[in-house]
């Protein structure tokens, strides 16, 4: 510091605690222009431009805030620096010239300029000023200043000396202003506080608010710029009439305007999140009433503090504000403790905001501004700028005309979604004030013409539904093409004549059997044209189908049978050969495995049967008969009961062929099993409008690449599968692209569990020409209640509601949620099913009465699915609001699994969570949801996993058994003692329980299968005798080992051999032993290959230069290096080294190429490599280091053409002559 700065010195003192953090904020973006508060104002008038700057200069002497610098560079702690002079130039433009409409654009471009520009935080004066002449007798006036220095409530005050000083200086006068005190009094009344009694206040006050209240309308953080704030500005005015009347009610109920603003922000939070427990911040004027002449003061004395509101809807509005001022006033003699250790103080995690949003009531003093007003110089259209770190603010003062305005980053929240909100806001205000007396309930966020889009024309679904059972359609059907195919099952056809036949005789001895309306039929068979037969007869018989998966534990299925009711199990169809009969036959005591008393087991084969009448039964059904039963996971350990009735299953099935076939769509394979209601649109719907059944044999459904093969035989192909499946398939088909159906498939059907924008990616580089389809919806819900086209995989959704059935998105009473909020989906019409059997209190809470329906007795099922709308009224997927998940397909409720496991006697506790193992390196955040089990054990020892999956497989099915179980001392626990479920650990290889000891690969086929294991489960080490099961497989998992093994050992071992020899050591003998079968050596040496053409790609490579298909130009790829030479550098030794390095190793000379349709690897015979320097020596040394950095954080992120190479690059930065930066990239695929 120089001698005559030292001089230019007044005073060095601390700064506030808002100081602080408005600096921190303004260092850390300093581009962002954030805490820079701007006034624009027209000046109309003769103004005298000397006189104006003179007595701004004169108000900067005066006041001691104004001539403040800051200091923190070789400091502890940050001070602030006031100099004894500094000098305020005023900037001067004419725009006379211009058109008042080009003036304005000029002045926001002005305004934005300067913003932009920000301030030298370390020089004074930290404020700028601008006078732009636009006619002889206005001037637009601009003062930029950082918010550091002054407050809201100091603006006015220094106007008014300003104002009064030009008055004096233009008539060539002076005026003597009463003194001031300097800002340093606060800052040392501050140093005087209780900061003890302050702490104890805001624990109590924020005792158990763990999470920020969350802006729930904001874009997803993939839809988010990563760029800086661009701010918006939305508003609404209120009439001079309703803001009458708001100061009325505040008047009659002693309470203050920015009580009831706080109040109507605090509902919105909740009603926004569903939530009674909110927490925002409130800026305060933090002016303390015991500091002598303090509302004279010029300087920042405003604070940000935490305002926590519970929300309890049945109390009266009246009440509820005026406790909630109370409580307000209580935190008044607090208000001045700091934010940073309000943070600290609460259990809200460090590092996360305490707070979203901020509210301002700026209720400033009115008198000075009104003096400022005053002269010969009239101030019009007087606005302000300002911007804060928070994403979004709410900002209002007191008017004639009540404007509430809401500031926000338009990075994260679109426009028309602020628009709304502040909309939401007036109308809660004139709500509470309309009514005072009324409960919080009472009070409507949303428009009456909101609320007609969102729940009457959002909702029009209304069409005939059908006035037939499926019964009544399917015998129709067979009347008009007896003849025709009504299934295919591989080289199996049968008509719809011998089909009706069959099913006829079958449900004539049903009915003998006692089967009749609202009977339970159990049918337990792999997917055949037998499951078709038993399924129609039941339905012909007026009982109501019971599905049972000959895959679930004995335990699980006796459950259902018994729960059921079922008088008669059917048994029967094909093995999964697919031409066998079973050897499941007649009585009860000959089954073995189900022994369920009062239960006849009646297999198809049985000669009584085939003596009953071929005519159709004369039962009449109702479409209010129970039509099938169907089991889904229960959160309290057992599975419950789904009733769905005919009426529902008809309107369903005739939507699904009036809009999901056609001429695009001829066939959809049968693929599903008959546990999943999917399955309706593949075997049952077809049968209802001439078209045939197209079954598949469980060995073809299991093999993605069989699966694919048989696609090829047909076209115009409708396939419909969950998203796990799919992917498998895509798996398959990057691994030998001729598996491809190509535009046989003209559309896929995705539904069963969440999609995602990965999946949609690769399908659409796969089959550009095929159609995607989401479809939605529960059991609960008769199969799907909704469909999207999917064309966007940034934009995915779950469309709208279905033909005759309505979707609402509500809040906990049943209130509709406005666009962008979320809340829990309810499905209403006659898609509802009956409920749960034998269940009425899971019942009456899942299935509520609909409050929208004008038809008596109508219900709506609460999902738990959490959505919102979108802008034009279709609805997205978020999540869950409960345990449930979604696992291929499956619905597991996690309580289920949690509650079988703990029986075990090791088990302490239990959790169990859905989580993504999708590999970060080389599958691009692709999906691989798994099951994981934490426990803590009773035992000092750890129980082995085979023991805990034994004892979940006799009660659970394959796909509810955790693929990883990990071992904790204790469970991670909120504040309120509940287990944090987000605090559990990755299951990393440390954590994971094994049953066995590491040994690792003792040969190449060995060595080569760990390393496919280890890609595909996302394990770090793979020993010889792990299980692939317990490390994590399932059976998709499986499939694409048995597709890799194909493609690595160039055998064909049926995918059975991974479920039989699970183990490296197990799997590696088989494949050896086919090898050797098939004349090839196990253990081939490595030899040179020729190089006169082009090569294949490994199964690393393959996979990289397909995802460089779906996103070329992405740098995702590429592996940097950056290294500080220091030293003399002979460059152009370095550049001959770098050559002979490229000579030697031929991979840094290879690019990769599509020849018919396959990717090659193409090696460069010579490839000259360049070293290109870019000189920085020239540059100042502090802004070398920052343009070095900039220069190499663009060269690693340049993208490489995998096709035209080269694939590896250097360069060097010069820093000087002693001081280099290398950067070396090369591509991940080399």
């Amino acid at each position: 510091m120089s001698k005559a700065t030292r001089k230019n010195i007044e005073a060095i003192y601390p700064l506030s605690p808002t100081q602080q953090g408005m600096l921190f904020h303004s260092l850390y973006d300093r581009e962002s222009g954030v805490y820079v508060e701007q006034l624009a104002a027209t000046l109309r008038g003769d103004l005298d431009v000397n006189a104006f700057s003179q007595a701004w200069q004169r108000v900067v002497d005066r006041h001691a805030v104004l001539r403040t610098a800051f200091a923190w560079k070789r400091l502890e702690q940050m001070m602030q620096v006031v100099r004894q002079r500094v000098t305020v130039p005023i900037v001067q433009e004419d725009w006379r010239h211009y058109p008042a409409e080009e003036q304005e654009k000029r002045l926001d471009a002005w305004l934005e300029a300067e913003r932009r520009r920000g301030f030298d935080l370390a020089k004074a004066p930290l404020m700028r000023l601008a006078l732009m002449r636009i006619s002889d007798q206005a001037h637009y006036f601009v003062w930029s200043h950082h918010h550091a220095l002054l407050d809201g409530w100091s603006l006015p005050l220094v106007l008014q000396d300003v104002f009064a000083l030009y008055e004096a200086f233009r008539l060539g006068q002076d005026v003597r202003l009463p003194p001031v005190r300097p800002y340093r009094e606060y800052i040392d009344w501050l140093a005087q506080q209780d900061e003890g009694a302050a702490e104890s206040f805001w624990r109590e006050q924020l005792r158990g608010f763990s999470a920020p209240t969350s802006l729930v309308v904001e874009r997803a953080p993939e839809q988010t710029s990563p760029q800086q704030m661009q701010y918006g500005k939305e508003e609404a005015k209120l009439s001079a009439e309703d803001t009458r009347q708001l100061n009325d009610m505040a008047r009659s109920y002693g309470i203050t305007l920015s009580t009831l603003l706080q109040g109507a922000w605090a509902l919105l939070l909740s009603r926004y999140n569903d939530q009674a427990d909110v927490l925002f911040g409130a800026t305060v004027s933090g002016r303390p009433a015991e500091l002598p002449g303090v509302e004279r003061m010029v300087g920042l004395f405003i604070n940000t503090i935490p305002v926590r509101v519970q929300v309890d809807e049945q109390e009266k509005v009246g009440a509820w504000l005026q406790a909630h001022q109370r409580r307000a006033f209580a935190a008044r003699q607090f208000e001045h403790a700091p934010l940073a250790s309000i943070q600290q103080w609460s259990d809200v995690p460090a590092g996360t905001p305490l707070f979203q949003s901020i509210l301002v009531f700026e209720n400033y003093p009115q008198d000075e501004a009104a003096q400022a007003q005053q002269g010969s110089v009239s101030i019009e259209d007087v606005h302000s700028v300002e911007y804060s770190n928070y994403p979004l603010a709410v900002v209002s003062a007191p008017a004639t005309e009540l404007t509430l305005r809401i500031r926000y980053d338009r990075s994260r929240f679109d426009d028309a979604v602020i628009a709304r909100m502040v909309q939401h806001l007036a109308n809660l205000l004139l709500g509470m004030v309309s009514q005072p007396e009324q409960p919080l309930a009472g009070v409507s966020m949303l428009s009456e013409t909101e609320r007609t889009q969102i729940v009457e024309q959002w909702n029009d679904t209304d069409v005939d539904a059908p006035s037939s059972t499926v019964v009544e359609q399917f015998e129709q059907q067979v009347q008009r093409t007896p003849a025709a195919p009504a299934l295919v099952f591989g080289q199996e056809q049968w008509t719809y004549a011998t089909l009706n036949q069959r099913a006829n005789q079958l449900a004539w001895h049903l009915r003998e059997l006692g089967v009749g309306p609202e009977t339970p039929v159990g049918i337990l068979m792999e997917r055949s044209p037998e499951m078709v037969l038993a399924v129609l007869a039941v339905l012909k018989a007026g009982g109501a189908y019971l599905p049972l998966d000959p895959a679930y534990p004995p335990d699980r299925t006796r459950y259902m049978i018994e729960d059921a009711g079922a008088q008669v199990l059917l048994v029967g169809g094909r093995t999964e050969a697919g031409d066998q009969r079973t050897e499941i036959r007649g009585r009860r005591s000959e089954v073995g495995e189900y022994p369920i008393p009062d239960t006849q087991y009646l297999h198809l084969d049985d000669p009584a049967i085939s003596a009953q009448p071929t005519t159709d039964p004369d039962l009449a059904i109702s479409p209010d008969h129970l039509a099938y039963l169907l089991y889904t996971s229960g959160s309290t350990g057992k599975p419950k009961g789904v009733m769905v009735e005919h009426g529902s299953l008809a309107n369903y099935l005739n939507w699904v062929n009036e809009t999901l076939y056609g001429e695009a769509v001829q066939v959809m394979p049968w693929v599903t099993k008959l546990s999943f209601d999917a399955s309706l649109k593949q075997f049952l719907a077809p049968l209802l409008v001439g078209r045939a059944v197209w079954g598949m044999a469980e060995t073809v459904v299991a093999d993605p690449a069989g699966l694919l093969q048989a696609l090829q035989s047909r076209s115009r192909i409708g396939f419909n599968s969950v998203p796990s499946l799919w992917q498998a398939m895509l798996d398959a088909i990057e691994v030998d692209p001729t598996l491809s159906p190509g535009s046989n498939l003209t559309q896929v059907l995705l539904g069963g569990e969440a999609l995602n924008a990965e999946l949609v990616s690769r399908t659409q580089a796969i089959f550009p020409d095929t159609a995607i389809r989401n479809v939605y919806g529960p059991t609960e819900g008769t199969a799907n209640a909704s469909i999207a086209a999917v064309t966007d995989p940034s934009a995915i959704d779950i469309g709208r509601p279905l033909a005759n059935t309505r979707m609402y998105v509500l809040d906990r009473y049943l209130r509709p949620m406005p666009v962008g909020a979320p809340g829990e989906l309810f499905i209403g019409g006659i898609a509802v099913t009956r409920g749960y059997w034998r269940r009425p209190a899971r019942t009456a809470t899942a299935f509520v009465p609909d409050p929208f329906a004008s038809e008596p007795g109508a219900r709506l099922y609460r999902t738990g699915d959490l959505v919102r709308y979108k802008a034009d009224g279709r609805i997205e997927f978020l999540g869950r609001i409960d345990d449930q998940v979604k696992l291929s397909g499956y619905r597991i409720e996690l309580g289920e699994i949690e509650a079988v496991l703990q029986q075990h006697e090791a088990i302490k506790e239990a959790v169990v969570v859905l989580r993504d193992f999708g590999r970060e390196d080389e599958d691009a955040g692709r999906e691989d949801k798994r099951l994981v089990a934490y426990f803590t054990a009773n035992t000092e020892s750890d129980p082995l996993v085979s023991a805990l999956r034994e004892h979940l497989q006799s009660s659970l099915p394959d796909y509810m058994i955790p693929a990883v179980f990990v071992a904790l001392e204790s469970m991670p626990l909120m504040p309120n003692g509940k287990i944090d479920r987000n605090a559990l650990p990755a299951p990393d290889g440390a954590r994971r329980l094994v049953d066995v000891a590491y040994e690792a690969p003792r040969s190449p086929v060995e060595e080569m299968l760990a390393e496919l294991w280890s890609r595909i489960l996302g394990v770090q080490r793979v020993g010889i005798h792990d299980n692939f099961f317990e490390l994590g497989g399932h059976s998709l998992l499986a499939t694409q080992l048995s597709s890799r093994m194909r493609e690595v050992f160039q055998i064909d071992l049926p995918l059975q051999q991974v479920f039989e020899t699970p183990t490296v050591a197990a799997l590696a003998r088989a494949i050896t032993a086919s090898l050797r079968d098939d004349g090839k050596d196990a253990e081939p040496p490595i030899v040179p290959v020729p190089r006169d053409g082009d090569l294949p790609l490994s199964y690393a490579q393959q996979r990289l230069w397909f995802l460089d298909q779906l996103q070329p130009d992405s740098p995702f790829y590429n592996v940097p290096m950056v290294l500080r030479l220091v030293g003399e550098i002979d460059v152009a030794a370095l550049e001959r080294s770098l050559n002979e390095i490229v000579r030697r190793h031929e991979t840094l000379r290879t690019t990769f190429v599509e020849r018919n349709g396959k990717a090659r690897q193409s090696i460069a015979e010579h490839l000259a490599f360049s070293l290109p320097v870019a000189d920085l020596s020239h540059l100042p040394p502090e802004i070398r280091e920052e343009e070095a950095e900039a220069r190499a954080r663009v060269e690693v992120q340049k993208p490489f053409n995998l096709a035209t190479g080269p694939l590896f690059r250097a360069c060097l930065l010069k820093l000087s002559e002693q001081d280099y930066i290398a950067v070396v990239t090369m591509h991940h695929i080399i």
